[in-house]
């Protein structure tokens, strides 16, 4: 598949904006996750969504912090801050100070994002339930269903809440490289996206894009490294290591956002539906939230 750069989204979204008469507002939905689904107990995505003329200021902005030091950072990602791995090497002139600065550098300006055109949407599944229900229930919704059931399309449904009255908007969304979450959002979202016996399209068709980035060169996935992190972190705390342990509480308290815990109770609930005749598909197609 093609890969769309942001910069050439926003050039064909500049396009429409000329050859078209209507007001057109792009929102970009940035996806990152954390955990591994085989061996990880919690795996957590984060998505953060924004109008255009947002992300436009973030990467302006963001670009600056990474710049901002000496040594330059190459990009923000947690993982390899937080453990000094990597380009964050002592070896590479990274102690911990400058790595903590870092990190409270971009905390620090996420708060000043504008809070009614930005969104940041969190979900985490409880793997070790998981395992359990889907061992009873072999056509138990898959983990990166749920996951998107609770971001990806969370984030359609914000948008069909916010801006589909207003003003017509393109969405775009892109995942990190080789993220499991892209393929089964992408195959709904062809299917969904499919002419109507009378030649009319759904809501799906403002959907123009899902894409792979590298979150080390795509700027506002660096944004969704820091959320999915911080959760992954907070739901598996190291005995051994607290640095940022309480990082999602201070992410929670600048950032509006939508999180969904899917542990006993919510996958419980799953699968008292399929144990009733639910059908697996209608779990993630339909656009309410499950509960």
């Amino acid at each position: 598949m093609l890969v769309v750069r942001p910069s050439q989204c926003v050039n064909s979204i500049s396009k429409s904006l000329i050859n078209g008469h209507e007001v057109l507002i792009p929102v970009r939905a940035f996806c990152d996750g954390s955990g591994s689904m085989k061996t990880s107990r919690f795996v957590v995505l984060a998505g953060v969504a924004a109008e255009e003329s947002v992300w436009a200021g973030f990467e302006r902005d963001w670009d600056a912090i990474l710049k901002a030091r000496d040594p330059i950072a190459p990009y923000l990602h947690m993982n390899e801050v937080v453990a000094g791995e990597g380009s964050f090497h002592n070896d590479n002139g990274w102690d911990d100070d400058k790595r903590r600065q870092l990190i409270t550098d971009c905390l620090l300006y996420s708060q000043t994002l504008d809070k009614l055109k930005f969104k940041t949407f969190i979900c985490s599944v409880d793997m070790e339930v998981y395992r359990r229900l889907r061992a009873v229930h072999p056509h138990f919704p898959t983990v990166a269903s749920i996951c998107n059931k609770n971001v990806s399309m969370e984030i359609f449904k914000w948008y069909l809440e916010e801006f589909s009255s207003r003003q017509r908007v393109e969405l775009y969304y892109f995942f990190d490289q080789n993220e499991k979450f892209k393929g089964p959002f992408e195959q709904l979202k062809i299917k969904r996206q499919k002419k109507t016996w009378s030649g009319l399209y759904n809501a799906w068709d403002i959907i123009r894009g899902v894409h792979n980035e590298n979150m080390r060169t795509t700027l506002p996935l660096q944004l969704a490294d820091m959320l999915a992190w911080a959760h992954h972190r907070r739901l598996t705390p190291s005995t051994k290591d607290l640095s940022w342990s309480s990082l999602h509480i201070m992410l929670d308290a600048v950032l509006p956002f939508r999180r969904r815990e899917a542990g006993e109770k919510y996958l419980s609930h799953i699968a008292e539906w399929l144990d009733h005749g639910g059908i697996v598909k209608d779990y993630l197609e339909t656009l309410n939230p499950f509960d």
